[in-house]
């Protein structure tokens, strides 16, 4: 059996190592959640980013000669 050693941990670190070795099925869950609501953040950053420095993904004008 898998566990996470959790002695040395606190907050949310020691929230989600204990989550891991109380149920893989919370774990599961709170892991299909997390990643895509991870991927909009950063992406809506990086979009955010790349308009503050002038790249505009909104229009797709191709400038071949």
């Amino acid at each position: 059996m898998l566990v996470a050693d959790s002695r040395h941990l606190a907050g949310v670190k020691a929230w989600i190592a204990n989550l891991f070795n109380e149920s893989h099925v919370y774990f599961m869950l709170l892991t299909i959640v997390a990643i895509p609501v991870a991927g909009v953040i950063l992406g809506t950053i990086a979009d955010l980013l790349m308009r503050l420095i002038g790249i505009n993904l909104k229009s797709r004008a191709l400038r071949e000669g």
